[in-house]
């Protein structure tokens, strides 16, 4: 199977779907540096045995080497807390039931059937942008026929092939704007070939004999441009290659790993060029793979671009031990190279994600560094993440188990800690949960560190043939942080209004889910000191301040401030505040004079419906409206109350059926002066006392046995009986 038919039998809605069951064994969370010195080299008995956990029973073996300590200025995040307010679950990406809402480069985004939204990252382009549209579109591997050859134009890197191999612009490039032009020195007048013939769309066209006994195939592997010299026999002489790249507008450099990067102004790379590699035929199904070597280059600049001279090992391509066909790659890949593959012997390998034991010439072990781009997530926050891998060349058979490291640095023993395992082999595996990585990636996202790379390793089994190419994908879960977003003016003041009540209601509007607000007053613009306000836990939206915190004609300031339903998850906190909003508190309404007020303090009043009574205060403005409030509460404020309707009249007679004879109460006046209502800061006293009988002050008259009460006419009768002694 071909690397291309991979790629497309993994696609599930324009997403690989990649496979692995992991489980969590451990979290680092320092940001990886880059080592400066190539990786060691060492035979394959040194080579430490892969190990984890649940991997220690098959492989045997001491744990990986730790890494080193975070730096001091990382942002090292906790687990998540007990009380944390997100349930800890652990959902899975269902690529049938999820809703794609949105592609770049490298990153599909899709809404699941619960409105959670996910980022799948891949580590290459899988996506490629539609000029017309400017949308984002699955790439395409396959060439079509135009006028002057074939080209690829639903690709990253937008390929025209000349028709013919002696054209100096044998391969067009076009990325962003940038041109890269190759053609290949010494190159014979031979017609380009795909699949017996130039008009048919083919992954792969030829040119055959564009060299003395070499071919070249030009390949669409994904997102990466491969062109391979094909030699069918041992050269007779030390072969050396030239490629020319003409990139106008573009910086050539050579970085750390011998790629050769095409660099445009403001410092993005635009392309790259792996260090070229080779390899033979020898491979034998299922017991090694093919022989693999690095090829020596040097880069001249020219007037116009660069050269990349080719010196394959000669002793090399004349072992006793090659087979041929041998191909050589040098490829092209759209921006920075994101795999890295190190074996135990020191080769490296830039063109996918390989590991295990490739068995060519021994036992040779291979370990993959693979960087995602997960930038598209800065200002967010990560609350789930899988990652997942599939077979994409190599064994099919063996099904061995792997693990996911951190990547300390670029090199073979560069591993960091261990934040799961997976197991994979031909085909694909239920997607399982990778809480050690959530972590992970939770942390950098948080840090924004979006330059940190992950190891993978494989089945590092001694005698047995476990070499693996391998795809992958990061499946991030996120969301985005709440956010405060103004005020709500129907139930709160507006920002810098005048005339606000003493007690106001503070309500924010806010974006997110399961939201829960804080609210903080102070009294001065700096907001410093303690507030004179703060809500006393996280709760509802709209929350009023209570009597007595404001004063009257006076200057607040203000800030809400938000959490959403998964605070905490994984450490990390949604909390997020406003602006500084304000408002001035308006002067309420004075209440009569308590001098003015009627019936006086502590009166003893002998009807039920007495007649409660003040004066308006002169500085009342015109309007202010007048409640009677009676209470049983000796604070005027609780117990049963009664309340008189609001009304510009200063008088009110208590209603029949409220008042009960001997009944204590208690009774002020309210204003509003139309912004705020407020309570006169005096309360009288009032007692009723209907006089029933003889009891109380009344005035009385007796006649005899008769006596009259004057005050209410009532008279009572007192006679004399019989005694009568009884015993005892």
């Amino acid at each position: 199977m071909s690397n291309s038919t991979v790629f497309r039998s993994i696609r599930v809605a324009g997403v690989f779907i990649l496979a692995a069951s992991v489980a969590v064994s451990g979290v680092l969370l320092t940001p990886i540096s880059r080592a400066e010195a190539a990786p060691a080299s060492m035979d394959a008995g040194d080579v430490a045995p892969l190990v984890s956990k649940a991997l220690t029973a098959s492989l045997g073996g001491a744990e990986p080497a730790p890494l080193a300590a975070p730096k001091s200025d990382a942002v090292v995040i906790p687990a998540p807390r007990p009380d944390a307010d997100a349930p800890q679950k652990s959902p899975k990406f269902d690529p049938d039931t999820a809703t794609l809402v949105g592609r770049d480069e490298s990153t599909d985004r899709f809404r699941d059937s619960e409105g959670r939204k996910w980022a799948v990252v891949s580590p290459v382009p899988t996506n490629v942008r539609d000029e017309a549209t400017g949308r984002f579109e699955p790439l395409e591997e396959s060439f079509g026929a135009t006028p002057d050859g074939v080209a690829a134009t639903r690709h990253p890197l937008n390929v025209e092939l000349a028709s013919s191999g002696d054209d100096r612009s044998l391969m067009s490039l076009e990325r962003g704007g940038y041109t890269l032009d190759i053609s290949l020195s010494g190159a014979i007048k031979v017609p380009l070939r795909g699949n017996g013939s130039v008009r048919r769309a083919a992954s792969e066209m030829k040119y055959v004999g564009i060299l003395p006994d070499v071919d070249l195939a030009v390949q669409l592997d994904g997102a990466t441009l491969t062109e391979q010299l094909r030699l069918d026999a041992a050269p007779k002489a030390a072969p050396v290659w030239r490629w020319s790249y003409r990139a106008p507008g573009l910086a050539v450099s050579r970085n750390d790993f011998d790629d050769l990067e095409f660099v445009a102004k403001d410092g993005t790379v635009v392309f790259s060029i792996p260090a070229p590699v080779m390899w033979d035929s020898s491979g034998v199904d299922g017991v090694q793979e093919d022989a693999f070597a690095n090829v020596d280059t040097k880069m001249l600049r020219t007037i116009d671009g660069v050269d990349l001279i080719l010196s394959p090992s000669v002793s090399w391509l004349k072992s006793k031990d090659r087979v041929y066909p041998v191909h050589v790659d040098p490829s092209v890949n759209p921006g920075q190279t994101s795999l890295h593959s190190y074996r135990s012997d020191g080769g490296t390998r830039i063109d996918r994600a390989w590991v295990g034991n490739s068995r060519d010439g021994g036992d040779k072990y291979w370990r993959a560094i693979v960087k995602y781009d997960y930038s598209a997530l800065a200002g967010k926050y990560v609350t789930f993440g899988q990652h997942q891998v599939a077979w994409a060349d190599g064994v099919t058979a063996s099904v061995g188990g792997g693990v996911v490291n951190h990547a300390a640095c670029f090199g073979y023993n560069c591993i960091g800690g261990q934040l799961g395992v997976f197991s994979v082999g031909g085909g694909t595996a239920p997607v399982t949960t990778d809480t050690g990585l959530a972590q992970q990636y939770a942390t950098w996202v948080a840090n924004n560190d979006f330059s940190s790379y992950l190891m993978l390793r494989y089945a590092e089994a001694p005698g047995q043939y476990t070499f693996k190419g391998l795809n992958s994908a990061l499946y991030l879960q996120y969301e985005d942080f709440p956010a405060v977003t103004g005020i709500d003016t129907s139930a709160s003041p507006a920002n810098g209004s005048a005339n606000a009540p003493l007690a106001p209601v503070l309500k924010a509007t806010a974006t997110g889910a399961g939201l829960k607000y804080l609210y903080k007053v102070w009294n001065n613009a700096g907001l410093t000191g303690t507030p004179v306000f703060q809500s006393p836990a996280w709760g509802e939206q709209a929350q009023q301040l209570p009597q007595g915190n404001l004063s009257g004609a006076t200057t607040y300031w203000w800030k809400a401030y938000v959490r959403d339903g998964v605070n905490q998850t994984y450490g990390v906190s949604t909390e997020r505040e406003s602006g500084t909003f304000s408002f001035t508190t308006n002067v309420p309404a004075p209440a009569p004079d308590v001098s003015t007020a009627t019936p006086e303090d502590e009166a003893v009043v002998t009807t039920l419906t007495p007649t409660l009574a003040g004066t308006a205060n002169p500085s009342a403005p015109a309007g202010t409206k007048y409640q009677f409030q009676i209470t049983t509460g000796t604070d005027g404020d609780t117990g049963s109350i009664i309340s008189s309707d609001w009304s510009t009249a200063t008088s009110w007679t208590v209603p029949a059926g409220v008042l009960q004879d001997g009944g204590s109460y208690r009774w002020r006046i309210a204003t509003d002066n139309g912004v705020q209502k407020a309570k006169s800061t005096w309360i009288r006293r009032l007692q009723v006392n209907l006089r029933i009988g003889l009891s109380g002050p009344s005035p009385k008259d007796s006649i005899g046995p008769v006596t009259v009460n004057l005050a209410n006419g009532n008279a009572s009768l007192n006679f004399s009986s019989p005694t009568v002694e009884t015993v005892g």
